[in-house]
């Protein structure tokens, strides 16, 4: 059997929260362009059921969104037994020079800090 034969995958789907025009469509093209489903909404609030529905592997959110702070849909999303199940949530602040993003561990309450080019990410 060649790889041509072999069966696709299914893409894993990766929910964006982004409420900046540029950088949804950046984190959407490129994305896209190595073969992942993507979801995408600038609404934190609407984060829950967007996860409920479509069942992302990865969530992308900014953290500062105009109706709710992205830190609090991530909790929202870690504290509802529906959406809890992916392994790495992702919040992040891509107009911060510091280029900082915060990982919030499922199985844990607390937040840890890394740079864009921690090794973990």
């Amino acid at each position: 059997m060649s790889a041509g034969d072999l069966p696709k995958s299914v893409p894993k789907r990766i929910l964006i929260v982004e409420d900046n025009e540029l950088n949804m469509k950046l984190l959407n093209d490129v994305l896209e362009a190595y073969g992942y489903d993507i979801v995408k909404t600038g609404s934190g609030a609407a984060v829950l059921e967007l996860a409920r529905t479509h069942r992302p592997d990865l969530v992308l959110m900014d953290i500062q969104l105009p109706d709710i702070s992205g830190l609090d849909a991530a909790r929202q999303l870690k504290g509802d037994p529906e959406t809890r199940a992916p392994s790495r949530w992702r919040a992040t602040n891509a107009g911060r020079s510091t280029a900082a993003a915060t990982a919030i561990s499922p199985s844990r309450s607390c937040c840890a800090s890394f740079s864009r080019r921690s090794k973990n990410s």
